[in-house]
């Protein structure tokens, strides 16, 4: 299921490449570099930003793409509340996208809340994230034994060869450190800076446009 805000507009046609920045709930260490990816992707490379819009470096790319004129899709796990209003997280991107004269999407596999399947659903969304997106970018993550949202992005995206960059930790906190190895040795490319992400990413968008004849 779709639904899309214009902000009056007609919606363009979206680019078949797209970034997914993820990262639950970044810490300040580091929690202004997915701002700055954003804004230099979006503004500058023209991509659309498809994201799971957790709390944290989520939103900061959604709202940072909207603000600058860029395109967002989130993917949620369910549109619909138990009480038939939207999921507000759905609404509140909208009104956003709205407020900006920019184009939102929200996407959900399933139509109607199931809190006892929220969690489940949770984790399944990324593997349509990451069918959507030709990268994954992780500003930061902390590491989790279990139900680690970030890791099952990873290891999707790795599944289907999309490029993975996780930035290099900044912040000497254990579990940040942890989770960025855990991804390193997963197969995760790692960059020590926004400016080697963007590099890695216009990269893969020449390798992706067709030949010259």
């Amino acid at each position: 299921m779709n639904l899309t805000a214009d902000g009056g507009r007609k919606p363009q046609q979206v680019e078949r490449q797209v970034i997914d920045c993820g990262a639950h709930r970044g810490q300040f260490a580091t929690h202004g570099i997915s701002m700055w990816v954003l804004y230099c992707v979006v503004a500058e490379m023209g991509y659309t930003v498809v994201t799971g819009f957790a709390r944290g470096v989520d939103e900061e790319a959604a709202f940072c793409a909207l603000e600058t004129g860029g395109r967002v899709v989130a993917v949620l796990p369910y549109l619909v509340e138990h009480d038939g209003r939207l999921n507000w997280r759905a609404a509140w991107l909208l009104r956003v996208a709205a407020s900006h004269n920019t184009l939102a999407s929200v996407v959900a596999e399933n139509p109607i809340k199931d809190g006892s399947r929220v969690r489940t659903w949770l984790a399944m969304r990324n593997r349509i994230i990451v069918r959507l997106a030709a990268a994954l970018i992780v500003p930061e993550a902390r590491f989790k034994p279990s139900r680690w949202g970030t890791r099952h992005a990873v290891e999707h995206a790795l599944a289907a060869g999309r490029l993975v960059a996780v930035l290099e930790p900044r912040a000497g906190d254990g579990d940040v450190v942890e989770a960025f190895e855990c991804f390193r040795r997963r197969g995760a490319a790692t960059a020590k800076g926004v400016e080697e992400v963007l590099n890695t990413i216009k990269r893969l968008c020449r390798l992706s446009q067709p030949a010259e004849r």
